[in-house]
């Protein structure tokens, strides 16, 4: 008799990482409507010390890996030209299978945050 081989099971490749990078103008560390979104900013996704993804922001600020497999990932974000980081560069994500996370990020131009407390800065 001929055996058919068992098929391996392939994990579902359906989360979604997404957000936008936009200028915190109101330094709330929240996306408000209105505050400019950025875009061509470089995110990265990040996997067991691999670079497996890279975005660029569209114009609207947003952008969006799709079609992952559960896990956990590293998010990082590059400062563009002229602006730092006012919320986390770097965020750890861990996805299941399904799940859609939004992470954005926050900036501010160059010499916003003299102004303001330091430590208050990134928590």
């Amino acid at each position: 008799p001929t055996r058919t081989p068992t098929p391996t099971p392939t994990p579902a490749m359906n989360a979604v990482i997404r957000g936008v990078v936009w200028v915190d103008q109101d330094l709330d560390r929240q996306v408000d409507e209105g505050e400019p979104r950025l875009e061509g900013v470089r995110v990265e996704l990040w996997m067991k010390g691999l670079l497996i993804r890279v975005a660029s922001t569209l114009e609207d600020g947003s952008y969006r890996f799709s079609h992952l497999a559960a896990g956990t990932y590293r998010l990082v974000e590059r400062d563009p030209s002229g602006y730092v980081s006012f919320t986390r560069n770097e965020v750890e994500v861990v996805l299941l299978p399904g799940q859609t996370t939004v992470i954005n990020f926050g900036d501010v131009p160059e010499g916003t945050l003299h102004r303001i407390v330091l430590p208050a800065i990134i928590r």
